[in-house]
């Protein structure tokens, strides 16, 4: 544990995992609260918000994939999460809307913002050294869920309710997910990325 935490690029790729884990778990805790109180979603059309959502990203994440192994992880990466921006935006200062728009909203935001993590975690498992990866991997998911409740108990700080049951100062927590996002965007070229290719044997010597 001391050797991956000695490592300076490790401790990179860690500050990278948690910056992405923080900027999708300060809004996606509060969504359902949100879309109920205050875009006027009824509770029971809720279950349509997460079928929409996951059936978009069992094909989109396929195809980030792909574009990650055919462009280059970091790159896809980079366009996925500026991307990510948008929705992360509209999703925490929406206002009253009709079904049809919040989901294209939600889907949007879980296609874009899990998506992310599709390039980003082959980085972050790439800028592990080979022979302490298993333990690199177990901090990471420590790192992760350290970051996963600071930013649920940092957004439960800045959002309240008003006398109408209405979430009072998401926006403020979209403003903050932003901000780690690009953070993130800007922190991903500091990390070094191992080859993970197998050595190529040496040439035949020639008698």
């Amino acid at each position: 544990m001391f050797a991956v935490l000695l490592d300076a690029n490790h401790l990179r790729a860690l500050a990278f995992s948690a910056l992405l884990i923080f900027s999708g778990f300060t809004v996606i805790p509060y969504i359902t609260l949100y879309a109920v109180q205050n875009v006027g979603i009824p509770q029971r059309d809720i279950p349509f918000i997460y079928l929409a959502g996951g059936a978009a990203t069992l094909v989109t994440a396929r195809l980030i994939g792909y574009l990650a192994d055919l462009h280059g992880k970091v790159e896809i990466y980079r366009m996925v999460a500026v991307a990510a921006l948008l929705p992360l935006f509209v999703v925490t200062h929406i206002g009253a809307a009709p079904l049809w728009l919040w989901l294209v909203c939600t889907t949007a935001f879980f296609v874009l913002v899990s998506g992310r993590m599709i390039p980003a975690m082959a980085i972050i498992t790439s800028a592990a050294q080979p022979k302490l990866r298993g333990t690199f991997m177990s901090l990471n998911a420590t790192m992760q869920a350290f970051a996963m409740g600071l930013a649920s108990t940092l957004a439960g700080f800045i959002i309240s309710q008003d006398n109408a049951g209405h979430i009072v100062d998401y926006g403020r927590v979209g403003y903050v997910a932003i901000a780690a996002n690009l953070l993130a965007i800007w922190f991903v070229s500091r990390i070094a990325v191992h080859d993970q290719r197998p050595a190529a044997p040496p040439p035949t010597e020639i008698l």
